[in-house]
């Protein structure tokens, strides 16, 4: 069954292409959709009151998994992915970490790694690399805080451009 048979096929086509420029920019283990376009809970909506148009549109969250050897180029690799999707009616928020960087918080039962890793959509897996299991699963079990939201605010190039994230 298609992953992503409840979005529209132009949302589709989209990903797929979204996912050629991530693999023209690096070489991810995995490139995974999750947030709003993943659950099937995005949003497109446009009105006008006032003769203002208000819009809002869900963008795609997208988590690039690098191998170990290009951990340290995060952030350049995530700027270059948000130059090149830029044409893209849907912002795309990349948030780009090595695979140690994520097992390592899924090890610590990091909440929004484990939620990506539960919840998430695949788009691209080089068969490589494995995610570690959670021993913190189950969500009445306490975990740790989740560490690396600074990191991900900071690491997604939209931030400083928007102030938003």
């Amino acid at each position: 069954m298609n992953q992503l048979s409840h979005l529209p096929q132009h949302k589709q086509d989209e990903l797929a292409e979204i996912v050629g420029i991530i693999c023209d920019i690096t070489n991810p283990a995995k490139v995974i959709l999750f947030g709003s376009h993943a659950t099937g809970k995005w949003v497109e909506d446009e009105y006008v009151d006032k003769g203002t148009t208000y819009t809002y549109i869900s963008d795609y969250d997208i988590l690039v998994v690098l191998c170990d050897k290009e951990k340290g180029e995060e952030v350049e690799l995530a700027s270059k992915i948000d130059n090149r999707t830029g044409r893209f009616k849907n912002e795309v928020s990349a948030i780009v970490h090595s695979i140690s960087y994520i097992n390592s918080g899924l090890e610590k039962g990091q909440y929004f790694f484990s939620d990506i890793v539960k919840e998430g959509i695949t788009l691209y897996d080089s068969g490589e690399y494995s995610f570690v299991e959670s021993e913190y699963s189950d969500k009445s079990t306490p975990r740790v805080p989740d560490e690396s939201t600074p990191d991900l605010v900071t690491n997604n190039p939209s931030y400083f451009t928007t102030g938003l994230y």
